[in-house]
C-alpha cells in the first residue's frame, strides 16, 4: 500500500486518486514539507507557544474555528491579528480539518510568525494525508497488527456516515473530473457561481448526488472513466 496513493474501482475501471490527482483538482502546493506539522498522518503536534499567546492571549488549548470567526467578527480586533486568524480559520476550518469540533492546531498557529513562508507551505500535502487518513485502514507501528487495522477499516466501512478530515471536497471534485455522467445527475451542472457570488448559498447543506443515481451511473454500459494524470499529459 502506497502512502499517496489510493485506487478503487468504479464500473469496473480502475481510478487512482494520489497526491498528483489531488494538486491538479485542488491546485494546492503538493512539494515535500520542510517540517512535518500539525494533524496529518506523517505529522507532529505541538503546545501553544509565543504566537498563540498573542493571538489568542491566552495558553489555553481549547480554541476552536468558531472562536477564531468571531474574533474577526469583532470591531475592537487589532488589525495585525485580522491575516493570521483569517488563515488559520481556512487551514484548520477547510483544507486540513482534524477534529470534529475544529479544534486550532497549535503547530499551524506559529508557523504564523513568517506569514509569507505560511503561505508557500506546501497545504495540498498536508491536506492529502488528513483526508486519506480516514479512507484507508490504519497504519499500525507493527506489521504484524495489521490484521487488527483491516478490521477497523471494515467496522468504519459498514456503519451509515462517518467522519471525514482533510480536504473531503477534493474527492467529490475528483469523481466528477473523472468520471463525467456524474455531473448529469446534479442540479445545474453548469452553474459556477461562487459563495461570495451567492452568500445565501452557505445558508443550508443540500446533497448534490444520492446513492441510487451514483449507482445508476455505474451501471451504464458506456460509462467513461477518464484518467486525471493522462488528461493532464496530454493537455
Amino acid at each position: 500500500m502506497r502512502l499517496y496513493e489510493l485506487w478503487f474501482l468504479f464500473a469496473d475501471k480502475p481510478l487512482r486518486f494520489s497526491l498528483r490527482e489531488f494538486g491538479d483538482i485542488t491546485g494546492l502546493k503538493c512539494e515535500p514539507e520542510r517540517e512535518k506539522v500539525g494533524n496529518g498522518s506523517e505529522s507532529i503536534d505541538a503546545t501553544p507557544g509565543r504566537m498563540w499567546k498573542e493571538l489568542f492571549e491566552t495558553e489555553d488549548e481549547d480554541v476552536t474555528v468558531p472562536d477564531v470567526l468571531r474574533m474577526l467578527e469583532r470591531p475592537s480586533l487589532p488589525e495585525w491579528k485580522r491575516l493570521p486568524l483569517a488563515l488559520i480559520a481556512l487551514v484548520d476550518g477547510l483544507l486540513v480539518c482534524g477534529h470534529k469540533l475544529l479544534r486550532v492546531t497549535p503547530a499551524y498557529v506559529e508557523m504564523l510568525e513568517d506569514t509569507r513562508s505560511f503561505l508557500q507551505y506546501p497545504w495540498g500535502r498536508e491536506a492529502f494525508v488528513s483526508t486519506l487518513s480516514r479512507l484507508r485502514p490504519p497504519q499500525p507501528s507493527d506489521p504484524s497488527k495489521m490484521d487488527k487495522s483491516l478490521s477497523v477499516m471494515r467496522l468504519r466501512l459498514k456503519q451509515q456516515s462517518t467522519a471525514c478530515y482533510g480536504f473531503p471536497l477534493a474527492l467529490q471534485l475528483f469523481a466528477f473530473k473523472a468520471i463525467p455522467s456524474l455531473l448529469e445527475k446534479i442540479p445545474e451542472p453548469n452553474k459556477t457561481t461562487s459563495f461570495l457570488q451567492e452568500p445565501e448559498g452557505c445558508d443550508s447543506t443540500n446533497a448534490l448526488l444520492n446513492f441510487e443515481d451514483i449507482l445508476l451511473v455505474e451501471t451504464q454500459t458506456e460509462v467513461q472513466c477518464c484518467c486525471l494524470s493522462y488528461l493532464q499529459n496530454r493537455s
